[in-house]
């Protein structure tokens, strides 16, 4: 079956069931607004921003492995590269910057 995630403003995830459109569980991902949320390519990893600045990585079964203060302000979008080694983010302290997925750098 499908599966769908959700974001909200009070920082939790909300995993639906795609075919029922029922929530399977809800988990406080975050203490801030998620504002951006991106899979890789493979979906096996899941990046998160939130309003703090945080970003946080994810795996498939929603396992919270590593996160960081990204920005001094919300990280507004992020995105992998095509072969999934780095993404990008971006935030509304005015900054892009291009992070090393598996180096953490």
């Amino acid at each position: 079956g499908r599966r769908l995630i959700t974001g909200a403003s009070s920082g939790e995830f909300t995993l639906w069931n795609g075919l029922t459109f029922n929530f399977e569980t809800i988990l406080q991902a975050h203490q801030s607004s998620i504002r951006s949320m991106v899979w890789n390519r493979k979906k096996t990893w899941m990046v998160t921003g939130d309003d703090a600045g945080l970003v946080r990585y994810w795996q498939a079964n929603m396992n919270n492995v590593a996160e960081f203060q990204a920005h001094k302000d919300a990280v507004r979008q992020l995105t992998f590269s095509p072969t999934d080694a780095k993404f990008a983010r971006c935030s509304d302290d005015g900054t892009i910057r291009i992070w090393d997925f598996h180096n953490s750098e």
